[in-house]
């Protein structure tokens, strides 16, 4: 289900730098020394530290950068929209579409843009590297990744959390831990039998889409050669139906039963890199917190 899987990240639109909500893991007694699970205030304080740091490595080599102010979500850590079973909301608002707040613009973007195209090529460079050194790591659900050892970007992860390769498979692999889980739920029969009564309801009310995020994607289509007030009603019809089907099928409470069941399988047998995670991250934290 493309759609159906909502998580919350903040991050810079020129950089790709960003914020992954991490899902926490509970740790046995045995296991004192590993760390608790970061909070969202405290990835976003390591955040603003790499800007910090990026900004001064690009400064020092004669490009400007501004550092974008980083406010952590609030709400919910992650959100996983298995079907809103909503009715009321959905006559009432549709897929809210349109309705979502667009992220704050990265303040750098302006500034590339301002830049010469030779003067640009340098600034991508000296940003996210050359691309003649990197490292590579296997990550589980992700394949191989890649990184780039110079540039200011990896300066500044390098400085924050030490070797970037270690870094670089842990960050990827935890922060990618809940969309893992929710590719198991995706695959596991109850759902898949829940999703097919979700189809067959579907049907009956005059619509044939794969999940709720198809049924979505058609909606959104609408806009684009139906007048608004049309598009909207429409709209509104698609979502109905499927919330009823929703509510009928009882989708949503099936896919976040199952979730937590396979988050806490793939968080037991991940133990080891999410302790090292916690590790790293804690050592980022007293960096930051040691120069201020």
């Amino acid at each position: 289900m493309r759609k159906s899987l909502r998580a919350v990240v903040i991050g810079s639109a020129l950089t790709g730098g960003a914020i992954a909500v991490v899902v926490g893991c509970a740790f046995s007694a045995a296991a004192p020394a590993v760390p608790p699970a970061p909070t969202r205030m405290q990835l976003g304080q390591l955040a603003q530290a790499e800007e910090r740091l990026v900004a001064g490595c690009m400064i020092a080599q004669g490009f400007p950068y501004v550092v974008p102010q980083i406010t952590p979500p609030t709400g919910p850590a992650t959100t996983f929209t298995f079907g809103n079973d909503d009715v009321a909301a959905a006559a009432k608002n549709g897929y809210g579409l349109g309705a979502a707040s667009q992220p704050a613009a990265d303040p750098n973007t302006e500034v590339f843009q301002r830049l010469s195209p030779s003067r640009q090529h340098a600034y991508e460079i000296a940003l996210g590297g050359s691309g003649r050194r990197r490292v590579t790591v296997d990550v589980p659900g992700m394949g191989q990744v890649f990184t780039n050892t110079d540039g200011c970007r990896s300066d500044a992860r390098r400085r924050l959390y030490g070797d970037l390769a270690r870094w670089g498979r842990v960050h990827n692999l935890v922060t990618n831990l809940a969309p893992l889980a929710y590719l198991a739920v995706t695959h596991d029969p109850v759902f898949v039998s829940t999703l097919a009564k979700w189809r067959a309801c579907m049907r009956v009310g005059g619509f044939s889409y794969a999940d709720t995020g198809a049924a979505e994607d058609a909606a959104a289509r609408l806009y684009d050669h139906l007048p608004k007030q049309d598009a909207r009603r429409a709209e509104t019809r698609i979502a109905v139906t499927d919330a009823t089907c929703m509510r009928q099928t009882g989708l949503p409470a099936v896919g976040r039963r199952l979730q937590a069941r396979h988050l806490a399988a793939v968080q037991a047998k991940y133990h080891d890199d999410i302790a090292t995670y916690r590790t790293l991250v804690a050592h980022a934290l007293a960096v930051v917190a040691e120069n201020g």
